[in-house]
């Protein structure tokens, strides 16, 4: 419903969720966890998840894009949130997003 009306979203997934993994291999499943195992540490960028207590919640952001097609360009996204003290503890979101948007402007949607 969101999608049919270009709605962006995101939607927090847990690491276990099952999706296509898309590309050459888009009929095996793979959760977010097995996704971004496998990302390269040079995708990983750090950007604030908002302001607190102490100044800005600084966390380590990863992007994968999805292989789902949309109508007018809009874009889906797996983003992928780690602490920076401990990069085990990751957060998964689903998203939705303008064509174009930038890694800072997921985490900013999010």
């Amino acid at each position: 419903m969101l999608e049919a009306r270009e709605q962006p979203y995101v939607l927090a997934v847990r690491g276990a969720h099952f999706m296509r993994r898309g590309g050459d291999r888009r009929f095996e499943g793979a959760s977010p966890e097995e996704l971004a195992s496998e990302l390269a540490p040079e995708e990983w960028v750090c950007h604030a998840a908002g302001e607190g207590a102490k100044g800005p919640r600084l966390y380590d952001w990863a992007r994968i894009r999805r292989p789902w097609a949309s109508k007018d360009g809009f874009e889906h996204w797996l983003l992928v949130r780690r602490k920076r003290s401990t990069s085990a503890e990751k957060a998964y979101y689903l998203v939705f997003a303008p064509p174009g948007s930038s890694l800072a402007e997921l985490c900013v949607f999010r």
